[in-house]
């Protein structure tokens, strides 16, 4: 398959809008995705808000009883043949409820009781309530202590009724000295010389229309902390935090996370899972499940038309974590096991790749062929392995494939890899195998891959779910963009210590191919390629 074709089987997903309902599916998978941080959030949130409740000092609460009388003698006197109605009462008693905690009533109580707290702080402590069938009106002071609070409510009451007077009187005074100031007043009989005597009167008996009903009584018990209520704010604020988080999480966190993510960023399929595995998980069943991944992905490349058409196949970490080498043998190997002939070439001849997987020094390998030390069908090693088990009643099988190692490693790879014999190294393994893969430096090393990138005919990009991030798989396709070899997908691969720990560097089968081994004179100089061969167990 041509390169064109590639190109239109993996086109970038252009970017679109995202609709409610897909932002709430994202969401949930970040939920998903961070369920531990969410969780522990919602926890503390909660935790606290109810463990703040629990350490509020004990307040005590305390109320007194007052009636308010929505007609007094000040309105009969001062006014006479007036009549209220129904409402003005009612907006009477509303506005004197309002001013039982006026500064003037306030200040009162302060100097009372011999308080130096500030009037706003004063008044926050009490709390009136009228009835609504009544011309009741409850006054609630609130305090740290019991006796306290009793004596503040008290006082408010006592103070209140002391304004009322007050406000009353004055009203009065005023409508007496308006009378006496007539010169009727001095008539016995007149009109004006009665309602003289009728506001001195209301004045010697005026109570300011209060009438306190009850002191208020020093509380036996605290007031409810009001624990429900709390836990409810709290859990409504657990719920908030815990989402703030995982949103503020995935705003500064840009890893890619599942197959969906990583199609989106590369603009191609991910073609396998290798499973990663843990430290406690069972090595027999990790190793079965790894097989499985490779079989399948060896399957999706040789039968269906990802791959088609394509003879020479690049496989490039997109950092340091991932081990190109570790997952290129076990691809081979089950490549090998379809029946596809295979040749397998480790195109990193980076210092770091030597110090990864352990390249001794030797001469040979790759390094040997491009430098004209030795030659390529000198270099090559041919891997034999019997693959099932006779035990379990099914048919063995041999299995083969090649494999030209890196050799010892370079100070300038690119300086090699960009010679034409590394185009003539391609060219011989594609005439021994069906298919070459080549193994080559984390694509950051541009200078190390780009050289390769001309010779193949696509490229397979190895990532590490919980390392690869948004930005980094963008350079990634730009810079495959710029070289035109086709991204024919993605594999995500687990760390490369992690891979190579848990299968002691082992590939599919079991098998690592050296350069030196089964040399045949020692030195990379013998007459024929070298070949390994191992047994392979289910």
């Amino acid at each position: 398959m041509s390169k064109a074709t590639h190109d239109q089987a993996a086109p970038l997903a252009p970017a679109t809008m995202t609709t409610p309902t897909e932002r709430a599916g994202n969401f949930v998978v970040a939920l998903r995705r961070r369920w531990p941080i969410a969780l522990l959030v919602f926890v503390l949130t909660l935790a606290s808000a109810v463990a703040l409740t629990h350490m509020q000092q004990k307040k005590y609460e305390a109320t007194a009883q007052i009636l308010l009388q929505p007609t007094d003698a000040v309105q009969g006197v001062v006014s006479p043949g007036s009549v209220s109605s129904p409402a003005d009462a009612q907006r009477d008693i509303n506005t004197y409820a309002q001013m039982i905690t006026v500064d003037p009533v306030a200040d009162a109580v302060r100097h009372q009781l011999g308080l130096k707290t500030a009037l706003p702080a004063l008044v926050s402590r009490i709390s009136v309530v009228g009835q609504e069938t009544s011309n009741l009106v409850s006054i609630t002071a609130l305090d740290s202590s019991a006796a306290d609070a009793a004596r503040l409510a008290t006082a408010f009451a006592t103070q209140s009724q002391a304004y009322r007077k007050q406000v009353a009187l004055r009203q009065i005074e005023q409508a007496l000295a308006s009378s006496e100031a007539d010169p009727l007043a001095k008539v016995k009989g007149s009109s004006v010389a009665v309602r003289v005597q009728e506001l001195q009167a209301a004045a010697a008996s005026e109570t300011g229309g209060v009438q306190i009903v009850r002191p208020a009584t020093v509380p036996s018990a605290p007031a409810s902390r009001k624990l429900l209520t709390h836990i409810v704010v709290g859990l409504i604020a657990a719920l908030v935090l815990a989402a703030a988080a995982v949103l503020g999480l995935e705003a500064v966190d840009h890893r890619l996370r599942g197959s969906l993510e990583f199609e989106a960023a590369f603009g191609a399929p991910v073609l396998g899972t290798i499973p990663g595995g843990r430290r406690l998980d069972n090595p027999m069943r990790l190793q079965a499940a790894r097989r499985r991944a490779y079989t399948d992905l060896a399957a999706r490349l040789a039968f269906t038309s990802v791959a088609e058409g394509s003879r020479a196949i690049m496989m490039s970490p997109a950092s340091k974590r991932e081990s190109a080498r570790s997952f290129a043998l076990g691809l081979t190997q089950a490549l090998g096991m379809l029946g596809r002939r295979v040749v397998l070439i480790e195109a990193d001849l980076s210092a770091e790749q030597a110090l990864r997987d352990g390249e001794s020094d030797e001469p040979g390998g790759l390094t040997a062929v491009l430098t004209g030390r030795s030659s390529f069908e000198r270099e090559l090693t041919d891997v034999h392995f019997v693959a099932g088990s006779s035990s379990h009643g099914r048919t063995r099988a041999l299995v083969s494939y090649c494999t030209l190692t890196s050799g010892p490693p370079v100070a300038e790879p690119e300086a090699l890899l960009g010679r034409a014999a590394m185009s003539e190294v391609l060219e011989q393994a594609k005439a021994r195998g069906d298919l070459v893969l080549l193994t080559t430096a984390p694509l950051g090393q541009a200078s190390s891959v780009l050289p390769l990138a001309r010779l193949c005919d696509g490229v397979i990009v190895l990532a590490h779910e919980q390392s690869t991030r948004a930005e980094q798989a963008e350079l990634i396709v730009d810079l495959l963009r710029a070289t035109d070899v086709p991204l024919l997908g993605t594999a995500l691969v687990p760390e490369g210590s992690a891979e190579q720990n848990s299968t002691s560097g082992q590939g599919f089968a079991g098998l690592v191919p050296r350069s030196r081994q089964a040399s045949a004179n020692g030195n990379g100089q013998g007459a024929h390629p070298r070949s390994v061969a191992g047994p392979q167990d289910d």
